[in-house]
């Protein structure tokens, strides 16, 4: 398959969200997701004003919005899009609140329901997100920071944790599917 700037051709696939494994449970986190992106402003959730860039910096990007999920994605798609496990993943909501100020023309998208935006020049993932849904996923390693990742960027949590591909022995909740669901012990035993 060819990659075009801006559009690439890409085989369907079968799940719904970026976990293929689990797309009924995907399915009710996007739910989730929806919902409080509808009541987001009711809830006060914790905002993000950020800017960013890829590696060779061909392509910069701001984000404004509010954080809908902040946390460590140990899915196998995230895994294999990314050739690393798990992925750090914040989620911002409105998908407009992620903008490229600079390369939009260096962007390559690919993908069919988890579209992935990411530079034609270096690879690196600027965003991804479900086609139909109001956020977009943002990699807080692309931020533009001096130093360490500030405590609000920080993880919040591991999902899709059944799918590791080792043991984690952090403090941090560790969810079998998505936020919400059964959680798991650092070894992977079901609480």
């Amino acid at each position: 398959m060819a990659l075009q700037r801006g559009r690439a051709r890409t085989p369907r696939r079968s799940a719904a969200t970026c976990c293929a494994a689990q797309p009924a449970s995907a399915r009710k986190f996007l739910d989730r997701l929806k919902a409080t992106a509808r009541t987001a402003v009711i809830m006060e959730m914790p905002t993000i004003s950020q800017t960013g860039r890829c590696h060779c910096g061909a392509v910069e990007y701001k984000v404004d919005g509010q954080i809908l999920f902040n946390g460590l994605c140990h899915c196998k798609d995230c895994a294999h899009a990314r050739g690393s496990s798990p992925v750090h993943v914040l989620a911002v909501t409105p998908a407009s609140g992620v903008q490229i100020t600079k390369g939009e023309d260096k962007i390559v998208t690919h993908g069919d329901k988890t579209t992935r935006c990411f530079c034609g020049t270096c690879g690196t993932l600027i965003h991804q997100g479900l086609a139909a849904a109001n956020f977009r996923g943002v990699m807080p390693a692309t931020f533009y920071l001096e130093g360490k990742l500030p405590n609000e960027y920080l993880p919040q949590n591991h999902v899709n944790y059944e799918s590791r591909q080792w043991d984690w022995n952090d403090n941090l909740p560790k969810y079998k599917g998505f936020a919400g669901g059964p959680k798991m012990t650092n070894n992977g035993d079901v609480l």
